[in-house]
């Protein structure tokens, strides 16, 4: 995203903490990297790169691939 300047890693780095400070003191403990995969959705998400339904069907794929063996 910074290669083709859709975004920076000043734009990052305020997604992560923003993100970061959204899950402390929940009861179950958000992993870092979980962090910063939320943060680059947002970001994604933000500028258009995809939508909501998209990142949605993706997760879903994943995780059945995840339970299936893959």
């Amino acid at each position: 995203m910074t290669e083709r300047g859709v975004s920076n890693w000043t734009d990052f780095r305020n997604q992560l903490i923003e993100v970061t400070a959204a899950h402390d003191g929940h009861a179950e403990p958000d992993g870092y990297y979980q962090r910063w995969l939320r943060a680059l959705e947002r970001l994604a998400l933000e500028h258009g790169l995809v939508t909501s339904a998209e990142l949605d069907a993706k997760t879903e794929a994943l995780a059945s691939d995840r339970h299936d063996g893959h």
